[in-house]
């Protein structure tokens, strides 16, 4: 199927809007909860603090950690997202995945665990492996709130915000344990984690082990295996909390990821080409990430005058990565960078006649080490580069300083948010390579950012909700910094000297829920101003075209988002989500300064519907579903996509329909066995700049186990 019809789209439109608010969300999986799922009533994120998200003038979406494992089973975090109307999840390979939100990726979109930052200084811009970092099975629910946040939560809070909240202490008094299988047959993939969780008075306690195995992916019918797509990855973590008083409390935890020998595939000469994609030329290029955060976090209510509740946090994140690269003339490169995160968070809340008052401050230091490595094909040094892929002995600082009233009687039919937020941004290092040359870099930057939210109340079960938000994005060591491969046959260089990149995003929506019927409709606008880009200089460095990042101009993005579910009988519901995004930015499009053009912007993913329908017996332990994704070709391209030929075919990525059907029952108390087969079909497709396939057809297999 090549593209989407408007009579589909008019039956999308007539299922209902989004799933945002459904009344039975608490309900246990057997009752036939609708999808995406909803895990309870409240949404933190979009207001930092609980919230009916059908009151919140925000577009929100809540998935449910366990109703994930058991229903659409995620291999990783950013497939997790799909569900979500208007997400597009790009995978540079099938260890590095990055979620689209309204039309941005990367460093243009924020992720938060348990309220820290994960985004940091070397964050690249574009398709990333970063979120792919974040094992989906230790999650007890994840937040996505689409636009910009930055009045909240600072720079980066452009595209959208996503929280991702760790699982708590579960299971009440005792010791208890939790085991998890997963397998996927096309994807080559054995999943498996072994978690407990421990109450005992004031204290609990959780925590648990993740194994996770991935062969080479197996293609649609007419692609076969995929080489040099599979890789390991190891999860630890553990929790533990502490009631210090009855408005009091003390979490505690640490967290670990390993992942080995995670392939760039597409740019190695193991890529198989796509609709006349043109394989790469390394003949290895691996990379080894390793994550880990420590966090103490305190919330009380026992406070004084000047605040109801308040929060604070002292977090340490540091993220490794390590690259072996062997270019096709012998030429072996190996980088290694390393960021030490130390993050600084208060929040305070009080209630006045004014409103709900919410204020704090966040600071956030960056300390980083890079290095680089040539060898000569014997094995023997050749040379020792000033740094790897960012700047060596580099620092960047971040503070915020924010306060947020959320004005409404609590049984008024309206409600209006205004917002601001002060942040500074720092970058230093004193090693940046110019030339071949170890150069110093300080700069820094300031900016306010306003928003102004509200809801009216058409009736008790519609309101119109809308706003304007600015985002704001500080360079970070990655653009200012970078010494690195870019996309296909690129090789990026440092770019000191970059202004920030200013946001506004204008959002109307309409939301609604009743017994039977649920749902919203919005429509973003999204202003740009100084937007940073990959600029052509003319130059090539072995073979490489040489590229810069500059502030390119202005642009526009715009969407419409919808999602829906329909209850159509005690046993049978149907539900339906829709996205479409089109975007335009100004670009060089050659090295001539003149050649500078609006055109669109790099790897916008193209309209995409999921329809589809559940049967689930309410005095039944049994449910079953199938549903169909639409996906329309995207043939607008920007100038670097055009170029970007490892991914990207010629002609754009064609468009494609996948039907998926799903099933589960629970056995027995805590026990539930789910299956599903994936692109039943077996058709050849990839989400458009993606550097590889989707699997073909993938049965998978779950069984989860809770005592």
């Amino acid at each position: 199927m090549k593209n989407i019809s408007l009579p589909l789209a008019a039956i999308i439109l007539g299922a209902g809007f989004a799933v945002g608010a459904d009344e039975d969300a608490s309900a246990p999986p057997r009752r036939g909860r609708p999808y995406p799922v909803v895990s309870d009533e409240t949404v933190v994120t979009a207001t930092r603090r609980k919230t009916d998200p059908f009151k919140v003038p925000y577009t929100t979406d809540v998935l449910d950690g366990d109703d994930l494992r058991t229903r659409e089973m995620p291999r990783s975090l950013p497939e997790a997202m799909k569900s979500v109307a208007g997400i597009s999840a790009q995978k540079t390979s099938q260890g590095q995945g990055s979620p689209y939100l309204r039309g941005l990726t990367g460093y243009h979109t924020l992720f938060l665990v348990d309220g820290v930052r994960l985004n940091n200084a070397t964050f690249r811009s574009g398709p990333n492996q970063y979120a792919n970092t974040v094992d989906p099975l230790t999650l007890e629910r994840i937040e996505v709130v689409k636009g910009s946040a930055s009045v909240l939560y600072g720079s980066d809070a452009v595209g959208g915000t996503v929280s991702a909240f760790t699982t708590r202490p579960w299971g009440g008094a005792g010791l208890h344990s939790r085991t998890y299988l997963r397998y996927g047959s096309a994807e080559g993939s054995s999943i498996g984690r072994q978690e407990f969780s421990m109450s005992l008075g004031a204290w609990g306690a959780v925590g648990g082990l993740s194994f996770k195995h991935f062969d080479d992916i197996t293609g649609g019918r007419h692609t076969g295996s995929l080489p040099n797509t599979g890789y390991r990855e190891t999860d630890r973590d553990l929790k533990l909390t502490r009631a210090l008083s009855a408005g009091t409390s003390l979490t505690l935890s640490v967290s670990a990821v390993d992942q080995v020998n995670v392939p760039r595939t597409h740019s190695t000469t193991d890529s198989q080409s796509f609709r006349r994609t043109v394989p790469g030329t390394d003949l290895v290029r691996d990379l080894d990430q390793r994550r880990e955060l420590a966090l103490v976090h305190l919330e009380t209510s026992d406070v004084d005058t000047i605040a109801d509740t308040a929060a604070f946090s002292l977090s340490w994140h540091n993220q490794k990565e390590a690259q072996d690269r062997l270019q096709s003339n012998l030429r072996v490169e190996e980088q290694r960078v390393s960021d030490a995160v130390l993050g600084l968070t208060s929040q305070l809340q009080k209630e006045s006649g004014l409103g709900v008052w919410t204020y704090g401050a966040e600071y956030y230091r960056d300390d980083v080490d890079s290095s680089g490595i040539l060898y000569n094909a014997d094995g023997s040094v050749r040379n020792h580069a000033v740094q790897g892929q960012v700047a060596d002995e580099a620092g960047y600082e971040l503070l915020g300083v924010y306060v947020q009233d959320e004005i409404g009687p609590e049984k008024a039919p309206w409600a209006v948010i205004p917002g601001v937020r002060y942040t500074w941004a720092r970058a230093d290092a004193d090693e940046v390579d110019v030339g071949g040359v170890a150069t110093e870099l300080r700069d820094d930057w300031e900016n306010v950012s306003g928003s102004l939210r509200g809801r009216w109340d058409l009736s008790e079960e519609m309101n119109l909700f809308g706003g304007a938000s600015q985002g704001f994005r500080a360079p970070n060591l990655s653009d200012l910094t970078r010494l690195d491969a870019a996309r296909s046959g690129e090789q990026e260089l440092p770019s000191p000297g970059l202004d920030p990149e200013e946001f506004l995003q204008y959002e109307i929506g309409l939301k609604g829920k009743s017994k039977d019927v649920s749902g919203s409709l919005s429509y973003y606008y999204t202003e740009i101003r100084n937007f940073i880009d990959r600029v052509p200089t003319g130059n090539t460095i072995n073979g490489n075209h040489e590229v810069v990042k500059k502030n390119t101009g202005d642009g526009s993005l715009e969407g419409i988002e919808i999602t829906g579910r329909a209850a159509l009988t005690e046993e049978w519901s149907a539900f339906g989500i829709f996205g479409w995004q089109i975007g335009a930015v100004d670009t060089f499009v050659t090295s001539d300064p003149a050649s500078k053009e609006r055109r669109p912007m790099s790897k916008i993913p193209p309209a995409s519907a999921t329809v589809g329908g559940r049967f689930a017996p309410p005095e039944d332990l049994f449910w079953i579903e199938g549903l169909v994704t639409m996906t329309r070709a995207q043939k607008r391209l920007s100038p670097a996509d055009q170029l970007d030929t490892q991914r990207i075919p010629p002609e754009g990525t064609p468009g494609w329909t996948v039907y998926t059907l799903r099933a589960g029952r629970a056995i027995g108390r805590g026990v539930s066995l789910s299956a599903a087969v994936e692109n039943i079909t077996d058709v050849d497709y990839r989400t458009h700049g993606s550097g590889t396939n989707e699997p073909g057809t993938n049965i998978l297999l779950a069984v989860d186990a809770k005592f």
